[in-house]
């Protein structure tokens, strides 16, 4: 690779579209259908994983921390790559494609709730830091934050502003439209949310 900084930022791009993709895949109401059994399944499959994962680790002689963290990464599961596949197979509007996709959102929510606490709580534990409740609550907080943004742009304001870019029939304003959300909600989610 000639550049590797530049190598990374395409992938973040890249990783920062697809995720903008999939996002217009999902239909929250078709979620909600299939919570019975994504959202016991998603976090049963993913403490599983996590704790054999994790005792894996520590056999290793790793540290608690790093077991943890490595049991994290071990239990969750790509959710492009999987809706790839279902799109491909025509699969994504079914039973069974509506109660994957909603196992992989509650597992990419558990995913972000982790990236957002494990920094907050092993930072303040390496620190010496005896009460780590405000942090955690912190955290908490702006991720109920993001969750309430998240509703409000996705409802409300995304699809009137692509409406009013759809109205000049300009297709390369729209996919401009289209590219700066995606990358600005990126950013923003990390800037202000603390969640890349």
């Amino acid at each position: 690779v000639a550049d590797r900084h530049m190598a990374e930022q395409f992938a973040e791009i890249g990783v920062i579209l697809l995720m903008f993709g999939v996002g217009l895949q999902l239909h929250f109401k078709e979620l909600l259908e299939v919570r019975r059994a994504a959202i016991p399944g998603a976090l049963g499959q993913s403490a599983v994983a996590t704790l054999l994962s994790a005792m894996v680790a520590l056999g290793l002689g790793w540290s608690w921390p790093a077991a943890i963290i490595f049991g994290f990464a071990v239990s969750v599961a790509s959710t492009v790559v999987l809706l790839r596949v279902l799109v491909d197979n025509n699969e994504l509007h079914t039973p069974a494609g509506h109660i994957a996709v909603g196992w992989l959102i509650v597992e990419d929510l558990f995913t972000v709730l982790a990236l957002v606490i494990l920094p907050v709580a092993f930072g303040a534990v390496q620190a010496g830091a005896g009460n780590i409740a405000i942090p955690l609550l912190w955290s908490f907080l702006k991720i109920v934050l993001l969750v309430v943004f998240t509703f409000v742009a996705g409802d409300y304001l995304i699809p009137r502003l692509l409406n009013h870019v759809a109205a000049t029939h300009s297709r390369e304003l729209f996919m401009l439209a289209i590219l700066t959300l995606a990358l600005g909600i990126a950013v923003g989610a990390a800037e202000l949310f603390d969640v890349s």
